[in-house]
């Protein structure tokens, strides 16, 4: 084979290499650009913390192994010029975790505004942690949202709880991270696949994205609303409504207060409700993102409810002080100019109109399902339910102190004016939208007996399931007719008001000796003839004495009939005196028909005595 190659001159091979190094300089530079742009969409998590705090970054990355690599400020390679290095760690960083403490503050000032501005800015997310014990009133975080949520530094725990409190902030990080990772415009490896299943599994728009959270009102105000705003806020409370201020520990956490608070009125709330006061006139910026944001959502879905409340401002002058903030449209929102003191009369009508306007937009929320549960709440703890549309807070009238549980009676005038109002407003609102025919209403309860007696009286002729917590279930109101009698009932007579019974229920625990206790030392002591005494059997195990809902219904039923005809012998006032599982409470409240019982007065063991709290169908 003849060799057909053209000969080459060492001027042409000299091109050619200097060609094919310039094609390869082009190709590098390439990688380099297309490496550089991955890096700068991948999500990039930074850790800001000072030196003096590693043990608590090491402690962070254990609980935070799922993520595949967190970058740390205090690891610049050597031979790179510190400062320039850190700003361009924070600059490229869509997710800033700051380990806030006194070192921090010290050491990396520069670093940690720079951190907050760009956070500010929504550059980036920022999660600050209270590593440390640190006021931070004065500096410029002190408008940070910090984990965790009860303000208690993680330094200041100890063993299981220090424990706990990195959990709870390592679950909050995987949140956020998450909701990044979905929305990052391109990821590298298994970062990828990570956005890609969470973007695949994200709610779809207008699926109900927290089922457990009841109906909710944004409150935006400034500190001079006084009485009004603290009685309409209980009155919001007792009506099952959920509130929240730009403080609320329990906002979504976005790292800073004010864009937690914006989210909140903007995506998650059902109503949003401002107070215009003088001090707020003064003070727009405790209030103006809010209220944007809540304009703006109404723009997109009118049907979203805004209420303005003037109190000590006119209408005029709140017409002018909008204006100057362009945000005039509120003017349309304008609901009630409250006096200094408002009528309780008129506080209720404004509180009734809240319920209903909030209520009808958590029907939305919660889509195709028509259910309705509604929790009541007397005590600390909440109630366990996988979702709630109302939630009866009362912890304002039943406890001194709402995060012990240090309990109060609520005063008469409270239970007549507040508690029964309330609960009749949220009556006459379900017979307007549900539940429909044949459907029940879901009553999870942690509260007191009286309250459960209250809510069946009050809720006759609506089906109740009721959560039996012993056991996990719910007791149905209704039932197939039944003749049955599970329980035990001695009756025994003395001379007295011939008129007035004392009735004890004794389930899971006898009440008798604390009966006697009470008649004895009591002032007012009742004068009665008749003393009706329920019980189970002796053998029955009375942590567990109601069997499942049938025996529920039966019991309710069998105490229901024999009152009944209590008063068909000429009694007219029964004092009621109880130890049973709340849920029961409720469906033989329901028994108590108005129309035919008088008075029926309740009464609560505490602090190692019974103490009177109030009566039902008091007009008789």
């Amino acid at each position: 084979m003849l060799n057909t190659a053209i000969p080459t001159s060492p001027g042409s091979i000299k091109r050619k290499t200097l060609a094919n190094a310039s094609l390869r300089r082009a190709m590098r530079c390439r990688r380099e650009s297309l490496m550089e742009a991955s890096r700068s969409t991948a999500l990039e998590i930074l850790c800001l913390y000072a030196s003096e705090d590693k043990q608590g970054f090491e402690q962070l990355s254990k609980h935070l192994h799922h993520i595949n690599e967190i970058n740390d400020i205090q690891n610049i390679s050597p031979g790179k010029p510190v400062k320039p290095e850190r700003s361009r760690l924070i600059n490229q960083a869509r997710l800033i975790i700051m380990l806030v403490s006194p070192d921090l503050l010290s050491s990396l000032r520069e670093e940690t505004s720079m951190a907050l501005e760009r956070a500010k800015s929504g550059k980036a997310a920022l999660i600050p942690i209270l590593y440390k014990t640190v006021a931070l009133r004065s500096t410029d975080l002190a408008e940070l949202q910090l984990l965790p949520r009860n303000g208690v530094a993680v330094t200041q725990r100890e063993g299981d709880d220090r424990n706990q409190a990195w959990t709870e902030i390592a679950e909050e990080i995987q949140k956020i991270w998450q909701e990044l990772a979905a929305t990052a415009p391109s990821v590298v490896g298994e970062k990828a696949g990570t956005a890609a299943s969470v973007h695949q599994n994200a709610p779809v728009q207008g699926q109900e994205q927290d089922p457990a959270r009841p109906a909710t009102v944004f409150i935006s105000s400034a500190g001079d609303a006084g009485e009004n705003r603290e009685q309409l806020e209980l009155m919001l409370r007792l009506r099952g409504l959920k509130l929240w201020h730009r403080d609320s520990e329990d906002l979504p956490f976005l790292g800073i207060w004010e864009k937690a608070a914006e989210r909140a009125v903007s995506e998650l709330a059902d109503a949003y409700l401002l107070y215009l006061t003088p001090e707020a006139l003064k003070k727009p910026q405790l209030w103006l993102p809010e209220a944007r944001a809540a304009l703006q959502r109404h723009e997109n879905a009118p049907e979203f409810p805004i209420v303005v409340i003037l109190q000590g401002v006119s209408r005029k002058r709140a017409q002018n002080a909008l204006a100057k903030v362009s945000l005039g449209k509120l003017n349309d929102f304008v609901w009630e100019e409250l006096q200094s003191q408002a009528v309780d009369q008129k506080l209720q009508q404004l509180a009734r109109r809240i319920l209903r306007e909030a209520f009808l937009q958590r029907r939305v929320r919660a889509g195709e399902n028509h259910e309705i549960w509604i929790g009541l709440r007397t005590f600390v703890s909440g109630e366990d339910s996988p979702r709630l549309d109302l939630s009866v807070d009362a912890r304002g009238l039943f406890l001194r102190d709402e995060r012990s549980d240090v309990r109060r009676v609520p005063s008469l005038a409270e239970w007549q004016n507040l508690i029964v109002p309330a609960l009749q407003d949220i009556k006459g609102l379900l017979a307007g939208v549900g539940p429909g025919s044949g459907e029940s209403l879901k009553v999870p309860i942690k509260a007191v007996y009286s309250l459960a007696y209250l809510f069946g009286f009050i809720f006759q002729g609506m089906r109740l399931q009721v959560r039996d917590e012993a056991r996990q279930q719910y007791w149905d109101s209704e039932g197939p007719p039944s003749d049955s009698i599970p329980l035990t009932c001695d009756e025994s007579s003395r001379e007295g008001d011939p008129h007035t019974a004392i009735v004890a229920i004794s389930i899971s625990n006898d009440v008798r000796k604390g009966i006697e206790t009470y008649l004895h030392q009591a002032e007012d002591k009742i004068n009665y003839s008749r003393f009706i005494h329920y019980s189970m059997a002796e053998e029955v195990d009375h942590t567990r004495a109601v069997k499942d809902g049938s025996h529920a219904l039966a019991i309710a039923r069998q105490i229901g009939r024999d009152l009944r005809r209590l008063r068909s012998q000429g009694i007219v006032h029964i004092h009621l005196f109880s130890s049973l599982p709340v849920g029961l409470a409720v469906l033989i409240g329901q028994q108590l028909n108005a129309s035919v019982f008088g008075p029926v007065s309740l009464y609560e063991y505490s602090s190692g005595n019974y103490c009177y709290t109030c009566t039902l169908n008091q007009k008789e």
